[in-house]
């Protein structure tokens, strides 16, 4: 899942991760893991502890988290964040996930 997230200059944060394989197992040779029939759909969520401050999903292996969004979510830029990012299935159920605190 490799997940990484890191501060823009203009406040922005921009996350990104690697995504697996559905079908066929992940590719040890170049390029991109395959997908199956459905594409790819992610759900990532911004955390407070336990608490979710954020929920989006994306389809693709990328998200940017707008200054406005944290300010909104936490009164202000946080100074670390929590994430959780997990590939959906055709029927939208999570797999496993991938979870990271980052200092920013």
């Amino acid at each position: 899942a490799h997940l990484r997230a890191r501060r823009l200059a203009g406040g922005d944060v921009s996350v990104t991760w690697v995504r697996c394989a559905r079908i066929g197992g992940d590719s040890w040779g170049a390029g991109d893991p395959p997908l199956g029939p459905e594409g790819e759909r992610y759900r990532i969520e911004v955390l407070d502890g336990a608490a979710v401050r954020r929920a989006v999903e994306t389809d693709k292996a990328a998200w940017l988290y707008p200054e406005a969004e944290q300010v909104a979510d936490f009164g202000g830029l946080p100074s670390a964040l929590t994430l959780k990012a997990a590939q959906l299935d055709a029927g939208g159920r999570p797999g496993l996930n991938k979870r990271l605190t980052i200092t920013l």
